[in-house]
């Protein structure tokens, strides 16, 4: 699989030319950081940056492929037995993760890949990971914060914060408290995003 990533502005080329890693070089890196951690990622092959007038234009990062399907179908059969199940191995993952002192900025629903093993437990493999933070340790606000990314319907969605409180062995309260600020915080970014598209649309007509 090979990913080819947009070319950036170009302050941003003089950025990742000089000054900042590009995504690339991070997807590979991180990704192979995953694995020395024992998390799983389709495993990387290389990452290739190409330059135009001696700054970065853009970048390809390469990997293994993998069939897996995404949390996001997974979660579509809400709340059939079988999801449940899987919604719960999701969350010990994300506790895995948490307590690892691994964060995934873009960590929405899509970018968690799963697979059902033969002993009936599931396996979950991250993509996209050029956006990634690793800590010795995370706070309780950060790792609620990272909720924020998780795109599920709030039925779904709070029901994974309920499983997350009773595994951290946190106040309930606290953390449904916590993620919903989340939620609602990307969501009324996004709606103020799509009232300027919208608004550029009619300009343009």
């Amino acid at each position: 699989v090979v990913k080819r990533y947009k070319t950036p502005t170009a302050f941003n080329r003089v950025v990742y030319t000089f000054l900042r890693s590009t995504k690339a070089e991070r997807a590979y890196r991180y990704a192979l950081r995953l694995t020395e951690m024992g998390f799983d990622t389709p495993a990387p092959v290389g990452y290739v940056e190409m330059k135009s007038g001696g700054l970065f234009k853009t970048g390809y990062f390469i990997s293994l492929n993998t069939d897996c399907p995404s949390m996001a179908e997974g979660v579509a059969r809400y709340p059939e037995p079988e999801t449940l199940a899987l919604t719960e191995a999701f969350m010990r993952f994300t506790v895995e993760l948490h307590e690892a002192g691994v964060l995934h900025n873009d960590y929405n629903l899509a970018n968690i890949l799963y697979r059902r093993q033969e002993d009936g437990t599931y396996r979950f493999s991250l993509i996209d990971n050029n956006r990634m933070r690793f800590a010795r340790r995370l706070s309780r606000r950060a790792c609620l914060d990272n909720f924020r990314f998780i795109n599920a319907e709030w039925p779904v969605y709070l029901h994974m914060a309920l499983l997350y409180a009773g595994l951290r062995g946190w106040s309930v309260p606290g953390v449904l408290r916590g993620v919903v600020e989340a939620k609602m915080h990307i969501e009324r970014k996004l709606a103020v995003k799509r009232k300027l598209l919208g608004f550029f649309r009619c300009g343009r007509r």
